[in-house]
Parts: structure tokens; sequence; C-alpha cells
């Protein structure tokens, strides 16, 4: 099992009668594997107490912001960029991204648009 299976079941509580594709683990260990530590130091987030926390709080959103800045899928001003997420992730479908992207947009508190944002991604293509 993959180290940020956890971070990606945390995203969306519905996800925990559903698995994420394999795939799409792989990708994201290996695009966020070079940030996860330097994003936990900067937000002093304990990734493995993390693991066995139900209900994420505001550190551990903005963790999950630093590591989609690192990976130049949010941007610093708070928008996420589906031309980079659809190139490094290439079995998601454009159209989920779009939803999901359009479903946080009106998020002000840029950790949580950051966290709400991949939740939906994760969500979306989990599988029953």
């Amino acid at each position: 099992m993959h180290q940020l299976y956890w971070i990606l079941c945390l995203f969306v509580c519905s996800v925990q009668s559903k698995k994420v594709p394999e795939a799409f683990l792989n990708v994201w260990d290996t695009k966020t594997e070079p940030y996860r530590a330097g994003c936990a130091k900067e937000h002093s987030v304990d990734l493995n107490a993390a693991r066995n926390s139900s209900e994420p709080d505001d550190t551990y959103s903005c963790f999950v912001k630093c590591v989609l800045e690192s990976v130049k899928f949010f941007t610093p001003e708070g928008e996420f960029d589906p031309l980079a997420i659809g190139s490094a992730i290439k079995m998601l479908p454009s159209d989920l991204v779009k939803k999901c992207i359009s479903d946080v947009a009106s998020e002000t508190n840029l950790c949580h648009k950051a966290y709400l944002g991949l939740g939906c991604i994760t969500d979306g293509i989990s599988e029953e």
C-alpha cells in the first residue's frame, strides 16, 4: 500500500467505501514525494498523526495546499491549473477536473479550496 493512500482517503469521507485507483496513487506518490516532508515541516503536520485523524484541521489543509502548489497543480493565487493536472495525471477525465475546479471556485480560504478540490477529484475517480 502506498504511503499516501491515507492522505487521499482523508480528503472525502465518502471515499472510505471506495478504492482509489492504483494508477492514480502511483502518479500521486511519485509527484508529491519530493515535497511532502518539506510541506509537513513548514505547516507543523505530523504525517503519522494525520493518518489517524478523521477530520483534518486548517493546518492539514494548508499542508495539502503546499503540496499542490509544489507540484504546480495549484497557484499561489489560489487557482487550480487544469492543464498541469491533466498533463501530470493523464487518467483523470478533463470534465471531472473542470467540475471540481468549478465546485470549489467560490471558496475564499485557499487552504480549504485546495483540500476540497483534491478531495473532489479523488472522490470522482474512486471505485466501489
